[in-house]
């Protein structure tokens, strides 16, 4: 299960129509709050989230048949016993999906939209959250990412409308953990990043209220979970 996180972008300029260009520019029908395909487009055939670990393994097959040894004995084992135990129809789609994800790394360097989503997004999916979670209040924007904030996304669209500030904060659900608050313009960023520290639970109190009460502060300014007695 990934680790969810909090965000919270606003969009600051004096005009109400240019905040809505903004708006309008990062919304689609699908996510009707932010589509990051809206600002960082991920490349198309890496957006096929339905393949599994098979055409991983056939994959790995095909990178040790080309090159021989280029895998750890791990690896190596692994693909040719999933490779073996599959039934025809489905080594048939494994294989197709293998070839593809080979096709994938020589022409955009990832084999499929995980890793490509990590270091493009700074998260491993695109927007997401219930009507609760992800909704628009006035010039203000919240959604969840998983496994991490979108930092790159945010710094994208301040590079695209430099003449509008972006405020953004985002937290871990892991209470203290990674936290970002701060101001993007012109891809410039002036704000902090806290892991841990007191900032960085100011910062988690701010995108999670409704937890503060079970927590408590701590001589050094860090917060600590109370006993559940």
């Amino acid at each position: 299960m990934p680790n969810y996180y909090r965000n919270r972008l606003t969009v600051l300029h004096d005009s109400p129509e240019r905040v809505e260009e903004v708006m309008t520019a990062i919304r689609s029908e699908e996510r009707e709050v932010i589509d990051f395909n809206r600002i960082i487009s991920m490349p198309e055939p890496l957006r096929d989230k339905d393949h599994d670990v098979l055409g991983e393994y056939e994959a790995k097959r095909l990178i040790e048949q080309a090159f021989p040894r280029t895998l750890c004995e791990y690896d190596r084992r692994q693909a040719l016993q999933q490779h073996a135990e599959l039934k025809p129809e489905v080594r048939e789609r494994a294989e197709a999906e293998g070839r593809q994800m080979l096709r994938n790394i020589a022409e955009y360097g990832y084999a499929s939209f995980l890793y490509w989503a990590i270091d493009n997004w700074g998260t491993k999916w695109n927007s997401m959250g219930d009507d609760k979670e992800m909704r628009r209040e006035g010039n203000t924007i919240y959604f969840e990412t998983a496994n991490g904030y979108c930092r790159p996304i945010v710094e994208a669209l301040s590079r695209r409308f430099p003449d509008v500030d972006f405020a953004y904060a985002a937290a871990d659900e892991d209470k203290g953990a990674r936290t970002i608050k701060g101001v993007f313009r012109n891809g410039a960023f002036d704000g902090t990043e806290e892991h841990r520290t007191p900032a960085a639970f100011g910062i988690c109190w701010e995108l999670f209220p409704e937890s503060k009460a079970d927590w408590h502060q701590l001589p050094d300014g860090t917060w600590e979970l109370n006993d559940e007695e």
